[in-house]
């Protein structure tokens, strides 16, 4: 009798374990600027990580390979925390090999909410003050106060690869230069 009940037990496990979803997606590369950190947190049927952006002077990709084909599209979920040392103006958001078929919410940690504009390829996340803490894509926390963000992978093959590029664009660059453009135009109706 207690063969038997094994027996089941195992079985039943095999079969639990055959019959689970497996990831549609694997991290298989990441190209990152030295002192950024990506923390994977994907599952079936969403990609999902944390990004830690210590130098904003190159972006970072995300390269993901199909694994199954389990669905047609993907839930985008991120946390993504500053650590430069100064705002951040907007962060770019493009994939190739695959496109958002919605974009999501944004959400910071303090201050207004920040707009989400773009199409198919590219999404971006604009702030008006800079950000300088963290801000949320999509829901990563899980609590419904927003939106995820889908990738579409309805095309894409198991061993197929799509890419998942986050760039960073500091409002430092602009300041500097309306700073240095009002510099100059004091500088020159000063002289008349």
């Amino acid at each position: 009798m207690s063969v038997r009940k094994n027996f089941c037990a195992i079985a039943l496990t095999l079969g639990t374990w055959l019959a689970a979803p497996a990831h549609a997606v694997i991290l298989s590369s990441v190209t990152a600027a030295p002192g950024d950190i990506v923390t994977d947190f994907s599952a079936p049927g969403a990609l999902s990580f944390d990004l830690d952006l210590a130098n904003s002077n190159s972006p970072t990709t995300l390269t993901y390979e199909i694994e199954t084909g389990d669905g047609a599209q993907l839930s985008l979920n991120a946390i993504v925390r500053n650590l430069l040392g100064g705002g951040i103006g907007f962060v770019e958001l493009s994939l190739t090999n695959a496109a958002f078929s919605l974009l999501g919410s944004a959400e910071r940690a303090f201050g207004p909410a920040p707009t989400v504009s773009g199409g198919a390829s590219a999404g971006v996340i604009s702030f008006a003050p800079p950000e300088f803490f963290e801000f949320f894509v999509g829901d990563p926390t899980a609590t419904g106060s927003g939106t995820d963000w889908l990738i579409n992978i309805a095309g894409l093959n198991p061993g197929d690869r799509f890419s998942l590029r986050v760039a960073v664009a500091e409002p430092a660059t602009p300041a500097l230069l309306l700073a240095g453009l009002a510099l100059a135009i004091g500088l020159a109706r000063r002289r008349v």
